[in-house]
């Protein structure tokens, strides 16, 4: 994830959630840029 400056008077909002995976994904604070991630199964998971 990269910052483009934009909005540049406003404010910038994030909101993970899980799009696909073999199990839950569990993110830990998904208004966060950074953030961590536990998930319940192996295998490949696609966030948004």
């Amino acid at each position: 994830m990269r910052d483009d400056g934009l909005p540049v008077l406003g404010s910038l909002s994030v909101a993970w959630s899980q799009v696909s995976g073999p199990g839950l994904a569990a993110i830990q604070q998904s208004w966060s840029a950074a953030t961590d991630v536990t998930v319940s199964q192996t295998g490949t998971y696609v966030p948004a």
